[in-house]
């Protein structure tokens, strides 16, 4: 006879597999939104594309699905239930989105360093793809100035919110994402709806930067000390 135990430990897989691939659909279908949404955008434009064109949002629409199978490694490393340490995400998302946007060592990335940022884990996507918005904005606006750049990227708490900042450097980036187009960072800005967060944009002459700002319903100190015990 089988102990209770087992069918304890059996129940307890079979409902984090449900749990996962409830996730994952759930996921899937947020990528599938933006894919509509970015679908209808493009109607609306109402112009044709290039070659490079075509390619270019192909490439964008490969990593936003990409992002979800990142996610879903990082998910088999929580810090407490329901609960990852954003950071690893984050420089993943912001360097492929590099990698897949422009040639090596044309955009550096100034990663974030071992800070704990803590977030519920049906958060991460939606702030992985806000990130990967801004990047790619930042990269493509970098490429066209024709110039080397950097990116900074940092992440933790903030009066009870999570802070996140993209900043940019080098020659060329002055106005940075004040200059880059409204409708660019359309998605972007639905995403920061969704989350009931915040975007902001500091125009500066040498090192412009995005916030992102997004409430927490946990204590953000608790779950930082429980990361690093």
């Amino acid at each position: 006879m089988r102990s209770p135990n087992v069918f304890l430990g059996a129940e307890d897989g079979s409902a984090r597999l449900r749990e996962s691939n409830h996730r994952i659909a759930n996921n899937l279908m947020t990528i599938a939104t933006l894919l509509r949404y970015q679908t209808r955008q493009l109607i609306k434009a109402k112009q044709s594309f290039s070659a490079d064109e075509v390619r270019e949002i192909f490439n964008e629409t490969g990593h936003r699905i990409e992002l979800v199978g990142r996610l879903h490694r990082r998910l088999a490393e929580p810090i407490a239930p329901d609960t990852l340490n954003l950071s690893p995400y984050l420089n993943d998302v912001a360097e492929t989105a590099i990698d897949c946007l422009s040639p090596p060592g044309e955009v550096d990335l100034e990663a974030i360093s071992g800070d704990m940022c803590p977030v519920r884990a049906d958060h991460a996507l939606l702030i992985g793809l806000i990130l990967g918005e801004l990047v790619t904005s930042a990269v493509k606006f970098a490429r066209r100035a024709g110039a080397r750049s950097k990116l900074i990227l940092t992440c933790g708490p903030a009066d009870g919110r999570l802070e996140i900042t993209l900043a940019t450097e080098g020659a060329g980036v002055s106005g940075g994402f004040d200059a880059v187009p409204d409708d660019t960072l359309g998605v972007a800005k639905l995403l920061v709806t969704q989350l009931k967060g915040t975007l902001t944009f500091e125009s500066r002459a040498s090192r412009p930067m995005a916030r992102l700002f997004v409430p927490t319903g946990f204590d953000l100190a608790d779950l930082a000390a429980a990361g690093e015990a």
